[in-house]
This record gives structure tokens, C-alpha cells and sequence, in this order.
């Protein structure tokens, strides 16, 4: 129990159970001391506090010109249970400020268990937000540009849009994604596949389909072009679900049917970004949406082989097999993902992970608890591990309801006027340097506080030939 008392000074001090958790004789004046023995620049950083210290440190930290706005101070009570530092460490970053946790050792003391899962969070969360960044800077006008191609292209091309939240599918799902366990339980996906509503990724549909096992969903959400050797000789019968930030050449070019999964939200509210780190994250999500009953996943290993990064039939596993030479033989070639210095050896040695998949992980397991998944690569708690497909046999015959999928879905021109306004309201916030789109746009040019009016003629000159296009 916290209680607070006059010290010798005069000033108030903070007692937890009867422990003096500031000094007992001139509080003000320690923790004065210990903001003068930091060795940092103060107008460089933002501060994390851990407790509150009757508001001395905040004090302080202001006398060395620290403004309010970065200074965050969580209780120690209930310290270790928040969630929400990555998004503030995100936003610090892109203003050029590095976050900096204080805690005095008596709060450290004190409360050694809220403080040891506070500093755990508090690092893995300032990971998370560096991981955000690098694929912010990387992919943001990307995404941008996708956003813009796909949508407009939605104004002459017959695509379709998810409307409506409500389960489609009274049938369970399976999830299938490109990890390297997906080899082993091809033979029982073929046999069962009509037992379930089957998405899988666009970098696992070309095994499926070459192992006789048609999706009734293929799910795309990546940005990069790599997507197109993905899509090659896929079946033009399938139902791709996208992604609005989706690559925008390969969704052009294919003639399968195109549902967008996020149209909707993203005309009415424009994100600018990916949602989830992963397309096995949307898949899933686009199973529990449409479907009912339950969820079982497979390939989701988040995790290398030692004898490949994805299943055999894979386009980009298939292009590694494709070049070798005398200098680099074939296994060598196949396994050059084995390089990185991030990977992590599980248990046995054969298999590696690293921090984006973990942090995928982590994800899929607040999102998919009490779903199921085939063994094969990390463990994901929550979800029940099974080592051969489950069977959850329908009472009915569901070869008629999977052949009226297309007709569950609108068509994009029933918002087409709802579309083109916004494609015109966003040119026009761009032009005039509207401040919440440029931060989203231009990270990597931010970060390096350089080339933003070049970025900027730039992407007002491509932007404008897509408007063009609507007019």
C-alpha cells in the first residue's frame, strides 16, 4: 500500500508497505541528483517513466528543457500490462527522438517482477516499433501508389468488394500458407480439401494447385512485384481476396475474379498501410470472417527448414533450384537464407526463426486462440497443435454453396461515385502538403530529414496521371 508523508525537508515522500521509496530526509533534492547524473541530450529523447515519483522527475526533466509532450510516466502497479508503447515509440521516431526509461533503484527494488516485465515490454515494443519503421520507410509509397492504381482501376474493371461483416460460410476453414511443413500434409489436403472453405496465400497456391487441391480462396496483401512469379499458371477460375495495397501490376494483369477485402474501410477511412505484418494474419482474419465454425491452420511455421524457406512448388523455392552452378552446387543455393544473422536454431537444430516471425506469432496467437494448427515450425499458444488434419465433416453436400461464392460479393461500381470523390479529395490533400499524409507517405524521407519536395513533385506527377485516368 502506497502512502505519502512529509520528509525531513519539508517535501513529500512516498513510502510502499512502510519502504521508503524516495528518501525519507530530502526526496526533492535525489531525485534532482539523478536527472544531473544522466549523461544524455535531453532535447534528443523522450522519457518513459516508471512511477511517478510525486512528480519530481517529470520536474526536473522540464528544468533540462524536456518538453511535456515527452514524458510518459506508467504506473508500477500496473506497468507491466501495457501494450500501447510501440505506437508511441513510432511517433517519437519519425521526430527524430530516442526513447530513454527511468526508474530509480528503489522502484526497481520494490517492484522487481512489474519492473523486470515492464523493461521486457518496453524493449520488445521499441523492436517492434524499429521493425514497423524499416518496413514503413521501405514500402510506404508502395502501398500508396497501390492504393491509388487499384481503386482507380476498381472505377473501370468488374471488381468486387467484401460489404458486409456477417459470416458468409456455416463450414469450417483451412488456412494454408508456404512454410516448408506444408510438403508433409499435401497427400491428406488433397483427400479432405472438400471438407472445409480452403485460403491459402498466393506463395502456396502453385503447390496446391500442382498437388490437385483447389483453394476456394487465395488471399494477396503483399505490395512487392516479386507477387507476379507467385500468380504464374494459377488457375484463372479461383477467387483472388486483395488487399487495396495489394501489388497493383499483378492485380491488373490477372483474370481472376478480384475480391477487395478492404475497400471498404479504406475509401471510407484511408490508412495508407497494411494492416497486419503477414498475409497468413489476413488469411486468417478473412476465415474467421467468412467463415463460421472452425479454423484450422497449415504451413503456418513461421520458421526455415534447414533444407528450404518454403514448400516445394513454391515460385521463389523454384527459382533457387533453377540457378545453381559449379561454384554454388544446389543445396548450398537453396539454403543462402541460412546467412542472415537474425536467425534463431529451435529446438533440434533443423529449424530457424527470427523476430519478425515471432512477433507474427505473437499475433496469430491473440488473434486465432482456440483455433487449430498442423504441427511444423514455432509453437503458437493458445491454438491446439495436431499432427494430422482434423475432420470436421459437414451435414450436408457444400459442392453447390462453394460454386455461388462470386455472388456473396458486390460489384465495386455500386460505390464507384463514393470512390472517385475520394481519389479526388486525397490528390488534393497531398497537393496542398496536408501534414497526416505526408508523415504516412514520406518516412523514409523524414527519417533521413532529406529529398522531401523531390518525393513530393514526384509523387504529385504519378498520382495525377491516375486521377487523369478517372476523369
Amino acid at each position: 500500500m502506497l502512502k505519502i508523508e512529509r520528509a525531513q525537508s519539508g517535501d513529500q515522500t512516498l513510502l510502499k508497505s512502510g519502504v521508503y521509496l524516495l528518501s525519507k530526509y530530502q526526496p526533492k533534492e535525489e531525485v534532482k541528483r539523478f536527472v544531473e547524473r544522466l549523461e544524455i541530450n535531453f532535447k534528443n529523447h523522450f522519457f518513459v517513466l516508471f512511477g511517478n515519483t510525486l512528480g519530481y522527475l517529470e520536474e526536473f526533466l522540464r528544468e533540462k528543457g524536456v518538453a511535456s509532450e515527452d514524458i510518459f510516466t506508467f504506473d508500477p502497479e500496473s506497468a507491466g500490462k501495457n501494450q500501447g508503447l510501440a505506437v508511441l515509440f513510432e511517433k517519437k521516431l519519425l521526430s527524430h527522438k530516442k526513447p530513454y526509461l527511468l526508474a530509480l533503484e528503489s522502484f526497481k527494488k520494490n517492484y522487481p517482477d512489474s519492473y523486470s516485465e515492464f523493461f521486457s515490454s518496453f524493449q520488445r515494443q521499441y523492436r517492434e516499433a524499429l521493425e514497423n519503421l524499416k518496413v514503413s520507410a521501405y514500402f510506404s509509397k508502395v502501398w500508396f501508389y497501390n492504393y491509388f492504381r487499384n481503386i482507380s482501376q476498381s472505377l473501370k474493371k468488374c471488381f468486387l468488394f467484401i460489404e458486409k461483416s456477417p459470416s458468409s460460410f456455416d463450414l469450417p476453414a483451412l488456412v494454408i500458407t508456404a512454410g516448408p511443413s506444408l510438403d508433409f500434409y499435401l497427400p491428406e489436403i488433397e483427400k479432405k480439401q472438400s471438407h472445409f472453405i480452403v485460403f491459402c496465400a498466393l506463395s502456396a497456391a502453385r503447390t496446391l494447385v500442382k498437388n490437385k487441391i483447389i483453394p476456394d480462396f487465395i488471399v494477396v496483401s503483399d505490395a512487392g512485384i516479386a507477387n507476379k512469379l507467385h500468380a504464374f499458371e494459377i488457375p484463372e477460375n479461383i477467387p483472388i481476396l486483395a488487399s487495396v495495397y495489394a501489388n497493383s501490376a499483378l492485380l491488373s494483369s490477372i483474370k481472376n475474379p478480384v475480391i477487395f477485402y478492404d475497400l471498404k474501410q479504406e475509401v471510407e477511412t484511408p490508412s495508407f498501410q497494411m494492416e497486419s505484418p503477414s498475409v497468413a494474419i489476413d488469411a486468417g482474419m478473412l476465415a474467421k470472417k467468412l467463415c463460421s465454425k472452425e479454423i484450422v491452420f497449415c504451413g503456418l511455421d513461421l520458421a526455415y527448414d534447414i533444407k528450404g524457406s518454403h514448400s516445394a512448388g513454391n515460385a521463389l523455392q523454384e527459382l533457387r533450384e533453377g540457378n545453381f552452378s559449379r561454384l554454388q552446387p544446389k543445396y548450398s543455393y537453396l539454403t543462402d537464407f541460412l546467412k542472415r544473422r537474425d536467425l534463431v536454431a529451435m529446438e533440434g537444430g533443423h529449424q530457424f526463426t527470427h523476430g519478425q516471425f515471432q512477433m507474427v506469432a505473437r499475433l496469430a496467437e491473440k488473434l486465432f486462440a482456440g483455433s487449430y494448427y498442423l504441427k511444423g515450425g514455432l509453437e503458437l499458444k493458445g491454438l491446439f497443435p495436431k499432427e494430422s488434419l482434423p475432420v470436421f465433416t459437414p451435414d450436408r453436400d457444400i459442392r453447390e454453396e462453394k460454386q455461388k461464392i462470386l455472388t456473396l460479393f458486390p460489384e465495386t461500381k455500386k460505390i464507384s461515385s463514393v470512390i472517385e470523390n475520394k481519389l479526388k479529395s486525397i490528390f488534393d490533400k497531398i497537393k496542398e502538403h496536408n501534414l497526416e499524409i505526408i508523415e504516412k507517405l514520406f518516412v523514409r524521407e523524414i527519417l533521413a530529414e532529406s529529398g522531401m519536395e523531390e518525393a513530393w513533385k514526384y509523387c504529385v506527377k504519378k498520382i495525377r496521371t491516375h486521377i487523369g485516368a478517372v476523369n
